[in-house]
């Protein structure tokens, strides 16, 4: 617990300003999909990645960056700027490649089809010629699926 109201913080050694249970904090981070004080899921932070889930919610909490930035062993300014990403519209994730297929997959089926040899692809793409046919067997299995 970090203890404020003109104590001084044993991390910084600046004056605090709030009191934060951080173990409180983390104990509400544990309840995966839910808000501390509620019984609904959380949609609003359903895109962001775990680390930025907790450190906007130590943010929340009070915690101040360097506090935040000595627990996840990280500089205040990668603090504030993981803060500040985290609140930045982003893109939708981009849909998976047309049947699954890895580009490798893709290359070795298209050069298959136009009657290449595993022997000369193998010297192509830097990989034996038992390796780029299992390859091949994959990818036909994927699109057969």
């Amino acid at each position: 617990m970090i203890i404020a109201g003109g104590d001084v913080c044993f991390y910084t050694s600046r004056p605090a300003a709030v009191i934060v249970d951080v173990n409180a904090v983390d104990r509400e981070l544990e309840v995966v999909g839910r808000v501390p004080d509620c019984e609904e899921p959380m949609n609003d932070q359903g895109d962001l990645r775990p680390i930025e889930r907790r450190m906007l919610k130590l943010s929340e909490a009070g915690a101040d960056d360097i506090e935040i930035a000595w627990r996840f062993r990280r500089t205040p300014r990668s603090v504030r700027q993981v803060i500040a990403f985290s609140q930045l519209p982003r893109p939708a994730a981009s849909p998976a490649s047309p049947g699954g297929l890895r580009p490798i997959e893709r290359c070795v089926l298209r050069w298959r089809d136009e009657g290449a040899e595993f022997a000369d692809l193998a010297a192509r793409f830097r990989r034996g010629p038992a390796f780029l046919e299992q390859v091949e067997q994959l990818a036909r299995y994927k699109l057969a699926q």
